[in-house]
């Protein structure tokens, strides 16, 4: 596993010891990037079922101002928190990066961020990656939660990972746009103008 793009490009990434976590595929990764275009760069990201960071590590490679980064597990937010330490060490230039772990709940989470953003005390979210265990409602109910408490910003793009036979959800408030790579669906939802 490594980085895909950006000036951290060709980067090993350390993987999550155990069997629970599913990594999301470089090409699924790479293909993510490509259909998000610039969008990653001085955005504020939020990488909500984070398992190795990948999407972080690829965010900071690209970019990104501010990462979020969360699992429940606790060997992946140690391996989020080695691959995001392994590259601001070996780069003075981004050893400044704003970079958030936290190891809650999904909901509780997107709880604690939704009032600190109510409150004024954080910034909205530009890029979401949401990719929860399939056959879940984790991811559903992320995106419900994001839009209905105005955590977004204006022109946010959500990336949800799901398997391949998943049925669209109604998500009124964005525009959809879904790809299949093998056994994952990418669902890429922009806000609505």
């Amino acid at each position: 596993m490594q980085i895909i793009g950006g000036r951290f490009r060709g980067k090993k990434l350390f993987a999550v010891s155990d069997n629970k976590t599913r990594p999301t595929t470089c090409r699924v990764r790479e293909n993510i990037f490509n259909l998000i275009g610039l969008k990653v760069r001085g955005s504020i990201v939020l990488d909500l079922f984070a398992g190795s960071g990948a999407f972080s590590a690829e965010s900071i490679s690209r970019g990104a101002k501010h990462i979020v980064a969360n699992d429940v597990c606790h060997n992946a937010i140690q391996t989020v928190r080695r691959n995001i330490k392994d590259l601001t060490v070996h780069d003075g230039k981004n050893s400044n990066i704003d970079t958030e772990v936290f190891s809650l709940d999904y909901m509780d989470l997107l709880c604690k961020l939704g009032k600190q953003i109510q409150a004024g005390e954080r910034k909205r979210f530009d890029l979401v990656f949401i990719d929860p265990p399939y056959g879940s409602d984790f991811g559903i109910n992320s995106i419900e939660y994001l839009a209905r408490h105005k955590m977004l910003s204006s022109d946010a793009i959500i990336a949800f990972e799901t398997d391949k036979d998943y049925k669209q959800d109604d998500f009124p408030e964005f525009t959809v746009k879904a790809k299949k790579y093998g056994v994952a669906r990418i669902n890429i939802l922009r806000t609505n103008p």
